[in-house]
């Protein structure tokens, strides 16, 4: 009430009147506010790592957003897994006693180089394995590389087993499956093995005819077919007088049926070998008929035949005569006349580099080689 004449009214009024609000206020809020802006009661902000310490995780609690003021939750430092902020460290801290705040943080330029964001804080991670130093079991490696799953990373095994058969790598007999898996125990495991069961027929022929690969009883129907084989070459002969070149071999039938009656066998034989000019020189008459040829050659029996070649050159015969030896490449084609077939057709070819001297010189294979009314004998022309 204002009071005429006595100013001091006025002043007293204005104190009451604050005051009045005053004990209002703290009546209606049970607060006050103090210089700083902190609210009396408000809830203080707290941080376990002790603020921008970036090497250790921490966790802000109490107070409010600094931003919007709002109330938050515990709030733990952590790494970013996506967004433009990927990799980089979320640190929260206390911006003053009541308020948190936080920021995006690169640790190898806040920290130094090698830091990255593991576990939300930077730690040292020199190898970028994902491991910390501290922690790493083979520094320098990736610690998730381990081939064989022993628990030591691939960097640090002295004795890395890529397949996990038990076998190191540097003693592996067939890298990239089980050693020990050898079904017809032939020292060949079965992932390098063409024939498991050691039956005889190869894994891709027992596929195709639909046999167990992994079972020596269980296998294709054989096809009875005869397999010519030229398994040695006994002589070489050369005739002094005229340079033909004739040769002694063995034929086998190895396959499954036997050579029809009377079958015919075709042969060639090539000798190279260099003159004395120091020429390379080769004869080859094509293909003769085998002497001796088997009129009925059974599977699994072998004969001893012959045949013939082109001339050697004299000036090559009078330096064997004279003492000289000579070298000679020899290769024998042996195969049916016809239309035989061959369960093997790649095995009838058979080479061998022979020396030849005087003591292989004959006078004759073959009668007509000798003058009218002589025959051979022994290599020998007799009248």
């Amino acid at each position: 009430m204002k009071i005429k004449g006595s100013p001091e009214v006025y002043i007293l009024g204005a104190v009451v009147v604050v005051a009045v609000v005053g004990v209002l206020s703290l009546l209606m809020t049970g607060s006050s506010n103090n210089l700083t802006g902190q609210a009396v009661g408000d809830p203080t902000c707290t941080d376990t790592d002790g603020g921008l310490a970036y090497t250790t995780q921490g966790t802000i609690t109490g107070g409010t957003w600094k931003t919007t003021g709002a109330t938050y939750a515990d709030k733990t430092d952590s790494c970013v897994k996506k967004g433009k902020y990927l990799g980089k460290l979320l640190e929260g801290y206390c911006s003053d006693s009541t308020h948190g705040f936080y920021k995006y943080v690169d640790c190898a330029t806040v920290v130094g180089a090698g830091y990255v964001c593991i576990s939300g804080a930077c730690v040292l991670d020199s190898d970028g394995d994902g491991v910390p130093d501290a922690t790493d079991v083979c520094p320098g490696y990736d610690d998730a590389d381990d081939a064989d799953g022993d628990g030591i990373p691939d960097g640090c095994d002295t004795a890395t087993d890529s397949d996990g058969d038990g076998v190191a790598d540097t003693d592996d007999v067939c890298a990239g499956y089980d050693d020990a898996v050898d079904t017809d125990s032939d020292g060949t495991p079965d992932g390098c093995d063409d024939d498991d069961d050691g039956d005889g027929y190869s894994d891709a022929d027992e596929a195709a005819a639909g046999t167990d690969p992994l079972d020596a009883s269980d296998y294709p129907v054989p096809v009875s077919y005869p397999d010519l084989e030229i398994i040695a070459l006994n002589a070489v002969r050369i005739n002094q007088s005229n340079g033909n070149i004739s040769v002694n071999f063995t034929l086998n039938n190895n396959g499954i049926g036997d050579i029809a009656e009377r079958a015919y066998v075709g042969s060639s034989l090539v000798a190279n070998y260099i003159d004395t000019a120091g020429s390379s020189q080769s004869t080859n008459t094509g293909v003769k008929f085998v002497y001796n040829y088997p009129q009925s050659l059974r599977a699994g029996s072998s004969i001893t035949v012959k045949t013939y070649a082109g001339l050697v050159t004299s000036d090559v015969i009078a330096a064997i005569a004279s003492g000289s030896s000579y070298s000679l490449d020899i290769t024998i084609t042996a195969d049916y006349i016809g239309s035989i077939t061959e369960s093997d057709e790649m095995n009838n070819i058979y080479t061998q580099t022979v020396t030849v001297t005087s003591a292989d010189f004959i006078e004759c294979e073959w009668s007509w080689q000798c003058a009218s009314g002589e025959t051979c004998e022994y290599n020998r022309c007799i009248s």
